[in-house]
């Protein structure tokens, strides 16, 4: 195939994606579709048939085996390197650009393949697709002209619902992680209540024993104060005063520990605060997950009916 030149400067010629138009990259100067064959001198060659033909039982073979985009590519090398007007290569990429649509609405398709479906133009813009239905119709017989329009307008009309049916599946998808982003947060808050609830009975029984151990201290301390007075209150031997002096000692021992039990007291009721109000908290974000997560489940079983 002869190489696309200016007449003008000889710059190189590229096409648009119809190959209706070609424009110099040079001086910009615009060839019309048939400046464009008549420079070309297309006289196909039994040869070139044959090469043709080849590419194309390529190109239907990876179409039945699903390899689309392998097939797009043998479709786009022979409108690009050995017939640009052959329509059986444009009707293919048009097949191919029905199949990419559908993987598209399935979640399945790549970013190339994206970008090819629409000729890089937004999503839904439905140009490319009727570029390559009029150039697979510009040289087809009328009976194959007549098919191609019927399969095409059959995928037009199917398209709306196929849409409506992704955004749908879509929406079930997003609802079933949202689904799931609550119930690991629901988990999440029902392990830390129990976490909390944990440290507070862990603080009330340490509670509990020091306050026992606290009574008990008196007690003992009141027990041995009342020996000392009435079986030492007039002795004055050393053994005497050293168990007076060890009493005082325990006295102020125990005056220590009624201080300290105090002080430990009132550090406990503040961590027992905050850990019953950040409790209140957490239940109440436990209801509000609740709340959120049998509202998700009502609304997959409206979409599942």
């Amino acid at each position: 195939m002869k190489k696309l030149q200016c007449q003008l400067c000889g710059g190189a010629l590229v096409m648009d994606v119809s190959w209706n138009v070609a424009e110099c990259e040079q001086c910009g100067v615009k060839y019309s579709k048939e400046s464009i064959q008549k420079m070309l001198d297309l006289k196909i060659t039994e040869n070139t048939i044959s090469s043709c033909d080849t590419w194309l039982l390529k190109a239907e073979r990876q179409m039945n085996i699903g390899d689309y985009s392998g097939a797009k590519n043998v479709y786009q090398k022979i409108l690009d390197s050995i017939d640009p007007l052959s329509t059986d290569a444009w009707w293919g990429l048009l097949q191919c650009r029905f199949h990419f649509t559908d993987m598209l609405l399935s979640g399945q398709l790549g970013k190339s393949e994206t970008i090819f479906l629409f000729a890089g133009k937004p999503e839904w813009n439905m140009s490319a697709f009727e570029d390559n239905l009029k150039n697979a119709k510009i040289h087809a017989s009328p009976e194959q002209e007549k098919e191609y329009e019927q399969e095409y307008s059959t995928f037009m009309e199917a398209l709306p619902e196929k849409r409506r049916e992704s955004e749908a599946n879509k929406g079930k998808e997003q609802l079933e992680r949202d689904k799931e982003n609550v119930q690991s947060e629901l988990g999440n808050l029902q392990t830390l209540l129990a976490d909390r609830k944990s440290s507070l009975d862990k603080i009330k029984r340490k509670k509990k024993i020091r306050l026992l151990l606290l009574i008990l201290s008196i007690f003992a301390t009141l027990s041995t104060l009342y020996i000392a007075y009435h079986l030492l209150i007039d002795v004055r031997s050393f053994k005497a005063y050293l168990f007076k002096f060890i009493v005082s000692l325990f006295i102020m021992v125990v005056f220590w520990m009624i201080f300290s039990f105090n002080k430990s007291d009132n550090l406990k009721k503040s961590r027992i605060n905050y850990l019953t109000n950040n409790s209140y908290e957490i239940i109440k974000q436990i209801s509000d997950a609740e709340y959120k997560l049998n509202e998700l489940k009502v609304r997959l079983d409206n979409l599942h009916s």
